[in-house]
């Protein structure tokens, strides 16, 4: 008759475990991220255009800004699978809402004849902009920190692991 082992105590909750992103996953992220703010980069010339130029660039404007939302889309899918860190997951979601709502500011504001709600869009694309440049940043140090901790498992691979929990100090 044998003794039945006992599992081992675990005494980290499991926020404070570690878990390294999946590389794929994450290098997609990345690449879709630098696409999304090139295509908002497009989009602005595009409004300017249709602005200052001609309102027939207006038409692009809007046929890009209903493909654009399928990019944070995607993104948010690979952050999952990635196992990126929860609150870049968290953050993926918030710029899909964003540029989700982004032409809604468009609509309610002719629906309900209120021009000044339609001077929104134009912040919240300078929001969409400014998170997706953030979750860039975030993205590419994670894989740099990725490799440098597959390289050498040493005090830098330890600021790797608090950098994918989010909990880096600066």
């Amino acid at each position: 008759m044998s003794i039945p082992s006992v599992p081992p105590v675990v005494t980290s909750s499991p926020q404070q475990r570690t878990r390294a992103p999946r590389r794929v996953p994450l290098v997609i992220y990345t690449a879709l991220a630098v696409v999304f703010l090139l295509c908002v980069v497009v989009q602005v010339f595009l409004a300017g255009a249709g602005i200052f130029a001609s309102a027939s660039w207006l038409s692009s404007h809007g046929i890009l800004g209903q493909i654009l939302p399928v990019i944070p889309l995607l993104m948010v899918i690979l952050g999952l699978v990635g196992k990126l860190p929860r609150n870049i997951n968290w953050l993926t979601v918030l710029l899909f809402v964003l540029v989700y709502i982004q032409p809604w500011f468009i609509y309610l504001a002719r629906g309900v004849e209120t021009p000044l709600l339609a001077a929104l869009h134009p912040v919240n694309a300078l929001a969409i902009f400014a998170l997706a440049l953030y979750l860039l940043y975030r993205a590419r140090l994670i894989l740099h920190l990725s490799d440098e901790g597959r390289r050498s498992r040493s005090p830098q691979h330890e600021r790797s692991e608090r950098v994918f929990q989010g909990s880096e100090q600066r």
